[in-house]
């Protein structure tokens, strides 16, 4: 036995091959539930422990910081905590650090950090003459370029061919590109930098400083980046510079995690074709796929599938088969409602269900598209006595962008004291609205809460107040942290990375999911969202809309369907009127048979997948009239019959007509 082997016990075949692939440049594809970060820790102490790296040169960039606190616990636990440890850190974190010890180094003034860049953007926007999009609209896109490493000039090309902000024109875009240059000039001038600098800084300053880039490179001889999918040009740019050109002509000691159909932060500006290039920009580098799902169960995997099969990411990928056996239990189901207020009303009344049956508050989750959709649902659980939470930053929630937005254009050296007043004053007059979700009044609360303790306790003006509120909410562990047992209300983006045993998505509908304006790469992260959404859950998966469900809904439930476990066989008498009519087939089942293939083919799925033969028999035989009756076909059952039923119950009726 070689030492580490230990560190390798529960793995399976594939997990235990990309924990010990021997070659250094590798990129690990793993699936939803793939066990991912269970592979990466598993590599990181395998090799250490083998002697083939030193954990003091170790290096693990993750994307989050939730994800960095969850690989140091378990690498800590695997004894790799403490002094001497591999480092893990998100790539911006790494960045400031190195940069202020650069600065430091070569004798230079540190520069400042903007920790709220709208006050220099808000001015530079009311000075254009120019229409312009909001500033916080303007702030996104300059986000977006830096990640993809534009400059201003360089902006406009690509924001076109992207299809950024289609409903402001050519003049919209080339606006924003001119106060993008602005913004730029500003902070030089004032020779500060905001979050979205540090990367493209840190890896211009490695260009140009030789020296800082060789004592990077040795001191994190052995890289590993998870979430690889979600890196922006900007970001792979500075990856590549860690990492460095190998020794003695090798690719150089890199290994990425990543799933390029769980890539969902393109409008942030993100690039999931980094990963499936990977080999064409480090020569030598291999992949390795992770072939088992270990959370979704067969049938909420398979509709997963379902809705990314009209247009995959990674068209090479082969998606990890579920590791547990099919069930007789409905794992997928929808529902629809008349109005978003009877739907968070069924919602919370399922959820209440669930928890009575014996199940934590905080295995169940209801997840949403858009955040709006998920105020009617946190009052309902209000209403009902259900705890949630939300796990959102404070400084993230509209409302509170709303209040903070009224402080942008006074005066930096406005007093503390007048901060609080003008605060308590907006969240007054929100809390007279009786449309305000109790979310959002308690996020005002907290606001004006931290308001009064920088005016207390600190004091100082408004530009103090705003670093001091970004530093202090933004920073690790800063926000309040919603613990205890509760339902997690999350958008689809803020559901990725966890798991649940009964996720509830409301919403599903036509406009909602897919977004009604999205096109193109759009269109395409529209479906890697609700791929995230489904393969969240361990158990269940309950989708609800109003109005008309979502276009993939009904593939995603056939699908489902064709991988319950197997029906038991039909019944004798059954088999006999098989028998009696081989000879001369029914006219409407072979009718049938057509309408079933024709769907098929249109959603790219087996036909089994949409009613399999023995199923298709049965309602060919019973010729239902109604839903129920469907339903009651032994194999349809009612969330397929909810997804393909009137179609199905109209071409019956064509055909006995």
């Amino acid at each position: 036995m070689r030492p580490g082997d230990a560190l390798l016990d529960g793995l399976d075949p594939s997990q235990r091959a990309a924990a010990t692939d021997p070659r250094r440049a590798l990129a690990i594809v793993a699936g939803p539930g793939s066990g991912k970060t269970r592979v990466l820790t598993a590599r990181v102490a395998w090799r250490i422990a083998n002697g083939d790296a030193e954990p003091a040169r170790t290096l693990v960039v993750t994307f989050t910081r939730r994800a960095a606190s969850e690989l140091r616990s378990r690498l800590g636990r695997i004894g790799l905590g403490g002094p001497g440890s591999p480092t893990v850190s998100t790539l911006h974190a790494l960045a400031a650090s190195t940069l202020q010890r650069a600065w430091r180094e070569a004798g230079e003034p540190p520069r400042g950090m903007a920790a709220f860049p709208l006050r220099l953007l808000v001015p530079l926007a009311d000075a254009h003459p120019g229409p312009l999009p909001a500033p916080r609209v303007i702030a996104a896109e300059v986000a977006w370029a830096k990640a993809r490493a534009l400059a201003p000039d360089g902006y406009p090309p690509a924001a076109r061919r992207a299809g950024r902000l289609s409903g402001f024109g050519p003049d919209g875009v080339t606006a924003v590109a001119e106060v993008y240059a602005a913004y730029e000039d500003e902070k030089r001038r004032r020779r500060i930098l905001d979050v979205d600098d540090l990367i493209p800084v840190l890896t211009a300053r490695l260009a140009v400083d030789e020296g800082l880039a060789a004592r990077l490179q040795w001191h994190h001889r052995h890289l590993y980046v998870d979430e690889f999918q979600d890196l922006g040009r900007a970001a792979f740019r500075l990856v590549h510079a860690l990492a460095g050109p190998g020794r003695g002509g090798e690719p150089p000691d890199l290994t990425v995690v990543g799933d390029a159909d769980q890539a969902v932060y393109g409008f942030a500006g993100s690039d999931p074709r980094l990963l499936l290039r990977l080999t064409e920009a480090l020569p030598g580098s291999a992949t390795v796929r992770l072939a088992q799902a270990h959370r979704s169960p067969p049938a909420a995997l398979a509709a997963a599938r379902a809705i990314l099969a009209g247009g995959p990411t990674d068209p090479a990928a082969t998606l990890a088969d579920a590791a547990t056996p099919p069930t007789d239990r409905v794992v997928v189901d929808a529902r629809g409602h008349r109005s978003p207020d009877q739907e968070a009303a069924a919602v919370a009344s399922a959820l209440r269900g669930a928890h009575g049956s014996g199940r934590p508050w905080s295995q169940l989750a209801v997840l949403a598209r858009t955040n709006a959709r998920l105020d009617a649902v946190a009052a309902a659980c209000e209403a009902a006595g259900i705890p949630t939470r939300s796990r959102r930053c404070l400084l993230d929630r509209s409302e509170v962008k709303a209040a903070l937005d009224s402080l942008l254009l006074r005066p930096p050296s406005l007093p503390a004291m007048t901060c609080r007043a003008l605060l308590r004053q907006v969240a007054a007059d929100a809390f007279e609205s009786p449309d305000l979700a109790p979310p959002a009044r308690r996020a005002l609360q907290s606001l004006t809460a931290l308001a009064d303790e920088y005016a207390d306790v600190i004091g100082g003006t408004l530009e103090g107040f705003l670093a001091w509120l970004d530093a202090t909410v933004r920073a690790p562990g800063g926000d309040a942290v919603e613990v205890g047992d509760a339902v997690d209300l999350l958008t689809f983006h803020r559901a990725k990375g966890l798991e649940w045993d009964v996720v509830h998505i409301v919403g599903f509908e036509d406009g909602l999911v897919p977004l009604r304006s999205a096109e193109g790469s759009a269109l395409a992260e529209e479906r890697r969202l609700a791929y995230v959404a489904f393969t969240r859950a361990r158990v269940a998966v309950r989708c609800t809309w109003v109005g008309r469900p979502s276009p993939w809904l009904d593939p995603a439930l056939a699908a489902a369907a064709s991988v319950a476990a197997r029906p038991v066989p039909p019944p004798a008498d059954l088999l006999a009127a098989r028998q009696a009519t081989a000879a001369r087939p029914d006219p409407i089942l072979v009718a049938l048979r057509r309408w079933r293939d024709h769907r098929a083919r249109a959603f790219r799925v087996a036909p089994a997948a949409v009613l399999a033969d023995a199923v298709l028999e049965r309602v060919a035989e019973r010729r239902p009239t109604t839903l129920a009756e469907l339903a009651a076909v032994p194999g349809v059952g009612t969330a397929r019959a909810s997804a393909i039923g009137p179609k199905l119950l109209a071409a019956i009726s064509d055909l006995a007509a």
